[in-house]
Parts: structure tokens; C-alpha cells; sequence
């Protein structure tokens, strides 16, 4: 399995830690950048893309509800830019709502999962992102 460069995206810090700690006892990230916000998240991005020495994420799992710049602002934003565009983007919400999931999709989201509500979920959720982001999808170089 391949270890992956991850930007987590997520303004609770209770759940990005508890992500991160998923992530991490399952082996998936080489690295777990972590953001606040969809501002700083894509403001980290454009700043690597235009420094060519540092490695862009692999993967980028960004919440969808968020002050300054909402999970479906930043997913426009990174898919319009060419030098950004190619990187997967999972959302992942509490929000089921069907007009969010379709302007997910829309706005090219690679997965719109829902929020576990307990640790063991969770773990589930991070299983199945490692078996299939980490051992059976081919990224681009």
C-alpha cells in the first residue's frame, strides 16, 4: 500500500484530531496537513503549486460547512485551477441534503461522504478510504 499526502480540510479540531488519528493507525498518510478553513486550505495550495519543490496532496478530505470559505467555495475554486484540478477531493459533511450533493458533484467532487457520529464509524470510514484511495486508485504524477 502506498502512503499518501493528505490535506485535511476541517474547522472542528475535535474531528480533525480524530480523523487524523484514524488515518494515522491505519497507515494511509505519509502526511496529514491540516487547515482550518477552505481559505487557507486553497490559499497552502496555490503556495505549493507555485513552489515546484513541494509535493502537492494526493488527497484532499475537506469538510463542507465552514466559516470564511465553505467546502463547496474551495472545491470550485481548486477545480478551477489547472494546477490544482487533478488532485481527488473527498467532502465530507453532516449535510445529506440533496442540493448540496448534487453542487458537490458538480463543482467535480470526487466523493461526498457523511460524517460518522462515533469513533467506531469512523474507523469504518477510514478503512474504506485507505482500501480504495490507498491500494486500488492510480493517481496522476
Amino acid at each position: 500500500m502506498r502512503k499518501l499526502n493528505i490535506l485535511l480540510v476541517e474547522d472542528n479540531e475535535m474531528e480533525a484530531t480524530l480523523f487524523k488519528e484514524v488515518l494515522s493507525q491505519l497507515d494511509l498518510a505519509e502526511n496529514i496537513d491540516h487547515k482550518p478553513n477552505g481559505s487557507a486550505a486553497f490559499i497552502h495550495l496555490q503556495q505549493m503549486a507555485k513552489n515546484k519543490k513541494s509535493a502537492l496532496p494526493n488527497l484532499i478530505i475537506m469538510d463542507l460547512n465552514m466559516p470564511i470559505m465553505d467546502g463547496q467555495e474551495t472545491l470550485a475554486a481548486i477545480k478551477s485551477d489547472p494546477d490544482l484540478r487533478h488532485i481527488p477531493v473527498i467532502l465530507l459533511t453532516t449535510n445529506n441534503e440533496p442540493k448540496n450533493v448534487r453542487l458537490a458533484y458538480q463543482h467535480c467532487a470526487n466523493a461526498y461522504l457523511i460524517k460518522p457520529d462515533n469513533a467506531v464509524d469512523m474507523e469504518k470510514m477510514g478503512r474504506a478510504i485507505r482500501d480504495f484511495w490507498g491500494l486500488q486508485v492510480v493517481f496522476p504524477i
